[in-house]
C-alpha cells in the first residue's frame, strides 16, 4: 500500500494548519530544516489519510496519491476493467458526466455500474441486522480512514463496529459472485483513504480513483471528451428502478441517518456525526456508560459525507449542495419506495448477508506515556512558567492548549520554535538584548576614547563593571595570551590582565594554573567554552573536566569564555562567571565577543604604546618618551611659575659588573636598580632608562631643596641595596647629576646642566651627588 498523503517541504511555510486539523497526535510533525525553518512532515506511520492537511493547506504542501497512474496504464496495456462510480459524479461533472462515462467506454472500460447500487445492499444488510432479535448497539461507518482510526488507536471500539462492506465494495462482491464480472475492478470517488480498505480485501476493488486526479489528468492530457454519452448500468433486474434511490441517501450529507430514522422510526436512536470533530465524538464514545450510546452511532470523516470527501473536483456552493440533498430525499421519497422494498424482498431471497461483512484487524498503535516532569521541563523550555502563560490556548501551535502543546514538545512531535509566544518573547527579550548591547557599545567607547595614562586602568575595570552588569554576571576578566615558542600551544603565557569586580581570580574564576590547556588550545582555534552545570549547553570536553574534579569552578554555574583574535592572531579571551545557571547561550557570544574586542583593543593599544615608550629590559620609560613628557612638563611649570629639578644618574663602574659577573648579572644590576629608584618617587615624576648605565629623572613642581633631599636619598639607598647574583653580592653605587630648571633658557638646557653636574660627580670620585650652580659644579656634601 502506498503512502497517500505526502509533503512538499519546499512549499511548506510552518503555519501549522495540517496540525491543528489532523486527528491523529504525532502524524504531523514540526521540525527545523537545515535552514532554520519550520516544516511539518508526515509521519506515515500514523496518517490514517483522513485528508484534512490536504483540504487545510493553504500553501499546496499537502498532496495526496490515488491509483491514477496504474490505472490508465493498465487501461492502455489492454487489461479488462470494470468501474464503479460513486453517484458524487453528478456534482463533481454536472454538465458533462455522461461524455465522460463514453470517454472510459472509449478507453475500453468493460462495464461502468453505480455505486447506489451497492447502497442498495448496504442499507438493506444493516436494516436486517436492526431488526435481529439480539440486536446490539452499534456503530456505522463505510467511510475507511474512521475505521483505520479505530483499528489503530481505539481497537477496543471495533466489536461494536457494523461488519457490513461499504456500497462499493458491496457491490464489487456482488459483481463477482452474482454477475460473474471478472478482470478487474476500479472505483472513482471523492474518497483518498479507500485505498487502506480496498488493499484489505484482496481481489476486491484494484484501483482507487479520484475526481480531483481525474480532473488533473484530462486537463494535463488535453484530453476533449466525446459528444456522445453514456450512462451508468444497473446490475438488479428490478422495474421502475428511479433516478435517485433512497439508497443514494447514504452519500449525501445527513442521508444515512434519514433513511434509518424513515425506516426504523423512534423504535432506534440515531446519532449522525461527520467532519472534523467525529473523533472527539469516537473518543468520547470510549467513556460514555453502555446505557448512554445512542442506538446507532452514523459517523463518518468528510462534512457532507461522501458528497465532501477530500479528493472532490466541486466548485458549487454549500447551499447548492444543501439543495440537491434536499431535491435527492424528496425526489427518493416519492418515487424510490416501491423500489427500494422490491430490491430488499429480492435480497431476502437471494443474498447471504454474511458474503457482505469482513473482520476488522486489531494493528493498535500504543503511545508511550508523558512523564509529568517531561510535560513540565517542556513548560519551561516554552517559557510558560507562570499560570498565565501555560494559559494562552491560542492554537496557533496546532495544539488546543499550551500543556497539550508542551505535551507534544515532551514526545517529540513538536519542537518549541513553533511556540509564537515564546518567539515574540524571545524577540521582546533579543530587542532588549540588542538595546542594551548599543547602549553598552556606544558607552564602552565613550569611557574608551577617555583614558589616558593616569586613569587607564580604572577606565578599563569601569568597562568591565559596565559588562558585568548589562549581561547580569558576577564577574568578568579579561585574559591575555602569548604562544610559547617552546611548548605546544599557550600554556606557560596565560596572564591575568584585569576583572571587575575587583575580586582575586581564586574567588569567582578558576586559578590560571588550573586552566586546562587544551580550553585554551580551543580558543586559539576561535572555539568559545560554554558551560552550565546543570545541563543544557556543557559540551562534552568540559563535562569531562567537572567529573573529574566537581568543585573545579566552585560556585560558579555558568561560564563562558570569548576568544579575542586580532588580525588573524589569538591574543586573549574574555571569561564570564556566573552563580546562575543557564545564564548563557549561544546567541550571548557575538555581542559579547563584539564588546570584548572593542575593550581589548583598547588594552592591546595601550600596551603597543608601552612597549614602544618602555625599555624592554627594566620596564622603565625609555629616552624618547621622556624627552617628550618632559618637554612638556616643562612647558606646563613654566606657564604656572613653578619649580623643577633635573637629575642625570650613571651607575659607577658598571662595565667592571658585566666583565667580572657577565653581562645576566648586569642586566639583574639595572632592573633592580631601576624598581628601587621607581618605590622613591611621586607618581607625576618622570623616570626613564636615558641610555646604557645612564638614567635620568624629571621632577615637577619640586624646589631645589627638595629635590636635592631625594637625590640624596637615591644614592644612598643604591648604595644599601643588595644586588645579589648567584653566590656573589655585587656592590653597586651611583652618581647624581642635579640642576634647577631654568625657565629663562630652552628646556635643552637645564637637562644638559644635569648632565654637566653629573660629570663633576664622577670626576670627583663616584657615588655622590653634585649640584650645578651658574655654570659651578658642587658636590652635595660641601652644600
Amino acid at each position: 500500500m502506498q503512502n497517500l498523503v505526502n509533503g512538499n517541504e519546499q512549499k511548506c511555510v510552518g503555519c501549522n494548519l495540517c496540525v491543528r486539523h489532523c486527528p491523529i497526535e504525532g502524524a504531523n510533525l514540526a521540525r527545523v530544516d537545515e535552514f532554520g525553518e519550520i516544516k511539518v512532515v508526515v509521519d506515515q506511520s500514523k496518517c490514517i489519510a483522513c485528508g484534512n492537511c490536504v483540504t487545510s493547506c493553504l500553501h499546496g504542501a499537502r498532496t495526496y496519491e490515488d491509483d491514477s497512474a496504474p490505472f490508465f496504464d493498465a487501461l492502455a496495456s489492454g487489461e479488462e476493467i470494470s468501474l464503479i462510480v460513486s453517484p458524487s459524479l453528478y456534482l463533481n461533472s454536472p454538465h458533462t458526466r455522461g461524455n465522460l462515462l463514453a470517454w472510459f467506454k472509449e478507453l475500453g472500460i468493460r462495464g461502468i455500474y453505480d455505486a447506489a447500487d451497492g447502497a442498495d445492499i448496504f442499507l438493506w444488510a444493516h436494516l436486517r441486522l436492526f431488526q435481529k432479535p439480539d440486536f446490539q448497539k452499534m456503530i456505522l461507518s463505510s467511510c475507511p480512514c474512521i475505521v483505520n482510526y479505530c483499528e489503530e488507536f481505539q481497537p477496543e471500539l471495533l466489536k461494536h463496529f457494523s461488519p457490513v462492506q461499504s456500497p462499493a465494495m458491496a457491490l464489487s462482491t456482488y459483481l463477482r459472485k452474482h454477475k460473474g464480472v471478472s478482470g478487474k475492478i476500479a472505483s472513482i470517488s471523492s474518497c483518498i483513504s479507500r485505498d487502506y480498505e480496498f488493499s484489505g480485501l484482496q481481489g476486491a476493488i484494484d484501483y482507487n480513483l479520484t475526481y480531483a486526479k481525474l480532473r488533473d489528468y484530462i486537463k494535463r492530457e488535453n484530453i476533449i471528451l466525446p459528444r456522445e454519452t453514456a450512462v451508468l448500468e444497473h446490475v438488479f433486474d428490478v422495474p421502475n428502478r428511479p433516478d435517485s434511490t433512497i439508497s443514494s441517501l447514504v452519500f449525501t450529507a445527513n442521508g444515512t441517518n434519514r433513511c434509518l430514522s424513515h425506516f426504523l422510526g423512534r423504535e432506534k436512536n440515531v446519532y449522525s456525526a461527520q467532519g472534523n470533530s467525529v473523533y472527539d465524538v469516537i473518543n468520547e464514545y470510549v467513556n460514555v456508560k453502555p446505557e448512554n450510546r445512542p442506538d446507532i452511532l452514523d459517523i463518518m470523516n468528510c462534512k457532507n459525507r461522501c458528497f465532501g470527501g477530500h479528493g472532490n473536483a466541486l466548485n458549487i456552493s454549500r447551499y447548492e449542495m444543501v439543495k440537491y440533498d434536499n431535491d435527492l430525499w424528496k425526489n427518493a421519497i416519492e418515487y424510490g419506495l416501491d423500489y427500494h422494498n422490491a430490491v430488499c424482498a429480492k435480497f431476502d431471497a437471494s443474498l447471504s448477508l454474511d458474503d457482505f461483512t469482513y473482520d476488522f484487524q486489531n494493528t493498535e498503535q500504543q503511545p508511550e506515556p508523558v512523564p509529568e516532569a517531561a510535560i513540565q521541563d517542556a513548560l519551561k523550555l516554552l517559557g510558560k512558567t507562570a499560570f498565565k502563560k501555560r494559559n494562552i490556548n491560542c492554537g496557533a501551535c496546532g495544539a488546543k492548549t499550551c500543556r497539550e502543546m508542551a505535551r507534544r514538545v515532551a514526545s517529540g512531535y513538536n519542537i518549541p520554535e513553533n511556540c509564537v509566544y515564546k518567539i515574540r518573547d524571545e524577540a521582546i527579550s533579543e530587542h532588549a538584548k540588542n538595546s542594551a548591547y548599543m547602549d553598552l557599545i556606544y558607552n564602552l567607547g565613550e569611557m574608551l576614547c577617555s583614558v589616558t595614562n593616569d586613569n587607564f586602568e580604572k577606565i578599563i575595570l569601569d568597562s568591565l563593571a559596565l559588562l558585568s552588569r548589562t549581561y547580569n554576571v558576577d564577574a568578568v576578566s579579561v585574559w591575555g595570551t602569548r604562544e610559547n615558542e617552546n611548548l605546544t600551544g599557550y600554556t606557560a603565557y596565560r596572564q591575568f590582565l584585569f576583572q571587575s569586580p575587583e575580586r582575586t581570580s581564586e574567588e569567582f574564576l578558576p586559578d590560571e594554573k588550573l586552566f586546562p590547556d587544551d580550553w585554551i588550545n580551543r580558543l586559539a582555534k576561535r572555539e568559545y567554552i560554554l558551560y552550565n552545570k546543570y545541563g543544557g549547553y556543557g559540551d562534552e570536553s568540559m563535562s569531562q573536566v567537572v567529573v573529574k574534579n566537581p568543585d573545579f569552578f566552585g560556585k560558579i554555574r555558568s561560564f563562558l569564555a570569548i576568544p579575542l583574535i586580532i588580525k588573524e592572531k589569538f591574543c586573549g579571551f574574555l571569561a564570564f562567571a556566573s552563580t546562575r545557571p543557564m545564564n548563557y547561550g549561544e546567541k550571548d557570544t557575538y555581542p559579547i565577543a563584539s564588546s570584548g574586542l572593542l575593550l581589548f583593543s583598547t588594552i592591546i593599544k595601550r600596551q603597543l604604546e608601552e612597549n614602544a615608550y618602555k625599555d624592554p629590559l627594566t620596564g622603565a620609560y625609555n629616552r624618547r618618551y621622556f624627552m617628550e613628557e618632559s618637554h612638556n612638563a616643562f612647558e606646563k611649570t613654566k606657564r604656572t611659575s613653578g619649580n623643577a629639578c633635573m637629575l642625570m644618574m650613571d651607575l659607577d663602574f658598571f662595565k667592571r659588573v658585566n666583565d667580572t659577573y657577565g653581562h645576566e648579572a648586569g642586566d639583574m644590576v639595572l632592573v633592580t636598580l631601576v624598581s628601587t629608584v621607581k618605590s622613591t618617587l611621586r607618581s607625576y615624576d618622570l623616570f626613564a632608562r636615558y641610555g646604557g648605565e645612564e638614567f635620568v629623572l624629571m621632577l615637577p613642581e619640586t624646589t631645589l631643596e627638595k629635590g636635592l633631599l631625594l637625590a640624596e636619598r637615591i644614592r644612598s639607598t643604591i648604595e644599601r641595596t643588595p644586588f645579589v647574583y648567584g653566590d656573589a653580592n655585587i656592590p653597586i653605587t651611583i652618581s647624581i647629576g642635579i640642576a634647577l630648571v631654568d625657565f629663562s633658557q630652552p628646556y635643552e638646557a637645564s637637562l644638559k646642566f644635569s648632565d654637566d653636574a653629573l660629570y663633576t660627580a664622577k670626576k670627583s670620585g663616584r657615588n655622590r651627588v653634585s649640584l650645578y650652580i651658574d655654570d659651578k659644579d658642587v658636590d652635595y656634601d660641601t652644600l
